[in-house]
């Protein structure tokens, strides 16, 4: 009895289905992928197994090794803008594909009430702006509100093509600098929009940060609950920026209260006050989610 259930136990170990390879949001149809860079890019799959990924832009396939974990990681040498283009991940055993990508200028729109307003919100001219928005070779990406006490690895999303369906409930200013981006560079523009109108800039800055600067730390518990939104530390950070952290960009366009005044004593005081080292500390994260010399 007990030799049967073990070779019942193999036999099904054998015929066991590989699983299914994953990936997180922002790599799917529709995506835009950084022009001329080392873009990473990176999922889940059955572990120890090895990966093939093709693309109509590379001329060679790309090997990925998944580790015990089912963890796999790699990066993905990108040409000059253009497309559409197809990229295929498979282990042999089945294939995932992704459609309609484009190689451009990718941006994350980041910040508050500024940033998330939206043409339908009302914004001059609305109608006739929204009528107009058909630019298939700009894409949008809008990251769903969350909140987390941990950096997250996923997050929600899904990439769409700027149609006046699509641009009315996207991000107003990030919409008019993408669309001023892709008339003068000519090239395709994926904008990556993560805000939440009413949020402090503490909770788009990293907790660790904010706890090892005494005066922030200080300044962050005057914050008081509110019921549109976060107030705690780290909080947006944690959910809806540490998970693209990785994803390549060409910089990071921020709103966010009086950030972009930071060097103005008439509106954000003294060196010392608070703010000002709020400033200093967000514009630090924003350096290392770009990486060294990005625009901010």
């Amino acid at each position: 009895m007990f030799r049967q259930f073990i070779k019942k136990t193999l036999y099904l170990l054998k015929i066991r289905k590989p699983l299914s390879i994953a990936l997180p949001a922002q790599f799917s149809d529709g995506m835009v992928l950084q022009q001329q860079s080392e873009a990473p890019i990176w999922g889940k799959a059955e572990p120890d197994s090895s990966l093939t990924i093709t693309a109509d832009w590379l001329e060679e396939p790309i090997l990925a090794k998944v580790t015990p974990y089912g963890e796999w990681y790699t990066k993905l040498p990108t040409p000059k803008a253009g497309g559409p283009f197809i990229l295929s991940i498979t282990d042999g055993h089945q294939r995932k594909q992704l459609k309609n990508i484009l190689i451009g200028e990718v941006w994350l729109c980041s910040g508050q009430s500024n940033m998330e307003w939206s043409a339908n919100m009302g914004i001059e001219n609305g109608r006739l702006e929204i009528e107009t928005a058909n630019h298939p070779n700009i894409r949008f990406f809008n990251v769903e509100r969350n909140t987390s006490d941990v950096p997250l690895d996923l997050l929600t999303g899904k990439w769409q093509v700027c149609t006046p369906a699509s641009m009315q409930n996207f991000s107003a200013v990030a919409y008019f600098f993408g669309r001023r981006l892709q008339e003068v560079l000519g090239v395709p523009v994926g904008l990556v929009q993560s805000a939440w109108g009413g949020t402090p800039a503490e909770v788009w800055i990293p907790t660790k940060a904010i706890v090892e600067n005494p005066v922030l730390l200080a300044a962050s518990k005057l914050q008081k609950p509110r019921l549109w939104g976060p107030h705690e530390p780290g909080r947006t950070y944690n959910a809806m920026i540490a998970p693209l952290v990785s994803y390549k960009i060409a910089g990071f366009f921020v709103l966010s209260g009086r950030i972009q005044c930071r060097k103005c004593t008439c509106l954000c005081g003294l060196i010392g006050d608070p703010y000002y080292r709020l400033a200093q500390s967000l514009e630090r994260a924003i350096t290392v989610l770009c990486g060294t010399n990005r625009p901010i």
